[in-house]
């Protein structure tokens, strides 16, 4: 996967499609990046990519491993289950906030199109099209809560880069189970009732961390 060459290749353009590629899998979780290749991707020089990855380490995108050097971060299990207990408290906030605030009749539809997606990805045992979907409702829910402290923390907390390393390893019961959690999260936003709604977030995320409970050592690092 090779960007065009261009002017525009700064750090931070770089960066950024580091992410998102990150994100969407090219990257595995562990997977080593090699600076030669980057430098021939981007077609910049190493001083560029060496500060690009240096910014997704700080950023918590990347790790740095002796003998290896900048690799995808991977998670212990203790810091899965940490991360994983603070986005209960946070994506409950948000979920309360976006309960509060009514959507209008544009941000009813988007959040009712979203479900059914879901719903139909569900119904099709299609987990990567469903992690893709999962991915835009939390950040429905980010942008709906209007709490934009909310969002930045969970930024830095590596969530995208969080589901990434989990999302493949449930269940087809475990996504019938994950997708009605959406549905009374939905549910409870479009009736604006902020107490269901934060309670079934944090039902949602909790879930998780005991689905994680229970995987292999394997999966961690």
């Amino acid at each position: 996967m090779s960007v065009k060459p261009s002017d525009s290749n700064t750090v931070q353009t770089i960066s950024d499609q580091l992410i998102a590629r990150i994100k969407r899998g090219f990257y595995a979780p562990g997977q080593r990046l090699v600076e030669s290749d980057l430098m021939t991707d981007f077609d910049i020089g190493r001083s560029k990519v060496r500060e690009a990855l240096k910014t997704l380490i700080g950023e918590g995108y990347l790790g740095f491993e002796k003998n290896r050097g900048a690799c995808v971060r991977r998670f212990t299990r203790q810091e899965a289950i940490d991360r994983a207990r603070v986005r209960e408290m946070l994506e409950g906030l948000a979920a309360r906030q976006a309960a509060e605030r009514p959507l209008d009749k544009t941000g009813k539809q988007q959040l009712k199109d979203l479900q059914k997606a879901l719903d139909k990805r569900a119904r099709e045992k299609d987990f990567n099209s469903y992690s893709k979907l999962n991915e835009e409702f939390h950040d429905f829910i980010l942008t709906h809560s209007g709490n934009a402290y909310v969002a930045s923390t969970l930024k830095r907390l590596s969530v995208p880069l969080f589901r990434q390393q989990f999302h493949g390893l449930f269940t087809i019961e475990g996504l019938f189970a994950r997708n009605e959690d959406h549905r009374q999260i939905t549910r409870a936003i479009l009736d604006e009732d902020p107490d269901a709604a934060e309670r079934a977030m944090r039902a949602h995320v909790n879930n998780g961390i005991q689905a994680m409970m229970k995987m292999d050592d394997e999966v961690f690092a």
